[in-house]
């Protein structure tokens, strides 16, 4: 597999040989694939400690249906991938001798949610929130489900933080430059002298 920089997605060949693309989960699957990794977990974390991945995917049919769920929301069908893929894409991977998360796992937390709480307190919008602050720049709701059902949240997320920037003033423009290098001088200043 390998990364492409744009879209933000990776590449993989299938077991027949077909070259398959990986955007992620739509805005409204990442959700969705964030519970489901949790269960994922659990499933493992439960799973008798000589118990390999295969094995349980093969006779633990909640795990099985966890996994293929998971595929699912990333557009990917069970049927295009060996095990050792599988493994690639959501338990994990090793580069250089690095253990890494799955490709899946990276691809669906490397874009944040549309904003951040209006209270301004750093905690990721619910999926309710993030479809209010969607359907802001769209004509209705509907479409706002419509994009955050069927655009990949890579994709989404990208273009409206690109919108967002456009729409500001050179005024604000000018307050972000400043406060970007403000952050960067407590950065130095906090590496040189500690604290």
């Amino acid at each position: 597999m390998r990364w492409l920089d744009f879209p933000p997605l990776a590449e993989f060949v299938d077991r027949s040989g077909v070259t398959r693309s990986i955007r992620g989960c739509s805005l409204m699957g990442r959700f969705e694939f964030r519970d489901r990794l949790e269960q994922l977990k659990t499933l493992l974390a439960e799973s008798p400690p000589d118990s390999s991945w295969e094995d349980l995917y093969g006779r633990n049919l909640e795990f099985r249906a966890v996994v293929d769920r998971c595929l699912q929301l990333n557009h990917l069908d069970a049927d295009w991938l060996t095990p050792a893929i599988v493994e690639q894409l959501l338990i994990g991977r090793k580069e250089d001798g690095v253990w890494l998360p799955g490709w899946l796992v990276e691809l669906n937390s490397s874009a944040p949610s549309p904003s951040h709480s209006q209270e301004g307190d750093g905690r990721e919008l619910t999926l309710a929130e993030a479809l209010a602050a969607l359907s802001t720049h769209c004509p209705s709701l509907i479409d706002a489900i419509e994009l955050a059902q069927n655009v990949p949240a890579t994709v989404l997320v990208d273009t409206l933080n690109a919108k967002a920037e456009m729409l500001k003033s050179p005024e604000q423009k000018q307050e972000a430059v400043k406060r970007t290098r403000l952050e960067e001088l407590r950065q130095v200043y906090h590496k040189v002298f500690g604290g």
